[in-house]
């Protein structure tokens, strides 16, 4: 048990002194601030940040494709008319042959 906790402290001695390692360290700097009274200053985020964040989320909600799956949930059961009324909203009618 001494022989393998010996080693894998050896092989993480020499991952962190690695090159690659330090080079990478190098490029963060954590900034830990000291108390300068007693007043409590909690994190404070814009308003316009979190305005931003949610128009992007809402965007994106927007733009995601509704599924098969979803429509199912919605609707209820999925007919073959609602399947129809979907691919002929998206386009994609070419792509799907009749079955005889």
């Amino acid at each position: 048990m001494q022989l393998v906790k010996r080693l894998l402290d050896q092989r993480a001695e020499l991952k962190i002194k690695s090159k690659k390692l330090n080079d990478f360290l190098n490029h963060f700097h954590v900034a830990m601030p000291k108390q300068r009274d007693q007043k409590e200053r909690p994190p404070c985020i814009p308003k316009a940040v979190l305005e931003a964040k949610a128009k992007k989320a809402e965007q994106a909600a927007e733009k995601q494709i509704k599924l098969e799956k979803n429509l199912e949930d919605e609707n209820g059961d999925a007919s073959l008319e609602t399947i129809k009324e979907y691919t002929l909203k998206v386009g994609i009618q070419d792509t799907i042959k009749e079955v005889p």
